[in-house]
């Protein structure tokens, strides 16, 4: 079975630009095709520790899961050389455009990805017609980097009304994004964030975190926007679920192991994926 399908190449102009390599079991993505598009949730992350050490312009390895029966089903793998939109477009192109046959009811599809603008930007241009999801368990990644980053975590430890805080930022998320008529009025991302300030300012301690309050109004609120991180209504509402299969290439593959060998125990990854999605259809219990 062919897994190595090419290069990911893009135009600037009339310049052709390679931008990495991608790699699928098109007979499997066949064989598992009419299971695979009942799946209504595809899943994209990135992991770096296992690639090869030359070339040395490799990036990071990017998966494109099919969740199937909350199983994560790996298949795409692509080594990318850098972290544009343009390169994201030309992965989700192959997926969309280059396969001889199509595996995924892109219609009826959410997208969970993490917040990197460039990849959300290029999964937008491309699958318009998916509904993009912003990991939760990111988001909240993100709201634990900047309290460690701006010297409050010690502040969040030793005060509970700030803990309380953080963690009702932390659940924004599951707010709709916009007011909705069955729902009483502040009962949104927005009307979630006031309600928050002002139990802050109840609490006396709005002061000690008018930075972070700062942060999620900027970055969140008006720059992600909440229909871009609101996870509300959606039965999967993380990727986090892709860590135990980074957990497995690493121990697979190994840390930045020579070319040929990351090939070829990049084929037994496949090989075992293969073999569980059978499993998997005939109904055994496994752990992708």
């Amino acid at each position: 079975m062919l897994f190595f399908q090419g290069s990911l190449e893009y135009l600037i102009g009339t310049e052709s630009i390679f931008g990495g390599l991608d790699f699928a079991n098109l007979q499997f993505l066949q064989n598992y095709a009419p299971f695979m598009r009942q799946s209504k949730v595809v899943a994209v992350d990135g992991t770096f520790g296992v690639l090869p050490r030359s070339p040395s312009d490799m990036d990071q390895l990017v998966t494109i899961h099919v969740l199937l029966d909350n199983i994560s089903i790996p298949v795409v793998y692509a080594i990318l050389n850098q972290r544009t939109e343009n390169i994201y477009a030309r992965l989700w192109q192959f997926l969309k455009n280059d396969l001889p046959f199509s595996f995924l009811n892109w219609n009826n599809l959410q997208v969970i990805t993490d917040y990197e603008t460039a990849l959300r930007n290029a999964i937008r241009r491309v699958v318009p017609e998916c509904q993009l999801v912003g990991c939760w368990f990111h988001f909240n990644q993100c709201i634990v980097r900047y309290i460690q980053t701006h010297n409050l975590m010690q502040l969040v430890r030793n005060n509970q009304y700030i803990a309380t805080i953080v963690r009702m930022l932390m659940a924004l998320p599951h707010l709709p994004a916009e007011r909705r008529e069955e729902l009483p009025p502040n009962f949104n991302t927005r009307g979630g964030f006031l309600e928050i300030q002002r139990m802050a300012r109840s609490m006396s301690v709005d002061h000690h975190i008018m930075d972070l309050f700062r942060y999620v109004q900027n970055y969140w609120l008006d720059t992600i926007g909440p229909v871009g991180f609101s996870v509300f209504g959606y039965s999967i509402r993380t990727n986090n679920y892709l860590e135990s299969f980074h957990s497995m290439i690493q121990t697979t593959i190994g840390q930045h192991p020579p070319l040929w060998t990351f090939y070829d125990r990049l084929r037994s990854v496949e090989r075992r994926v293969r073999r569980e999605t059978q499993q998997l259809i005939n109904g055994h219990q496994v752990n992708i």
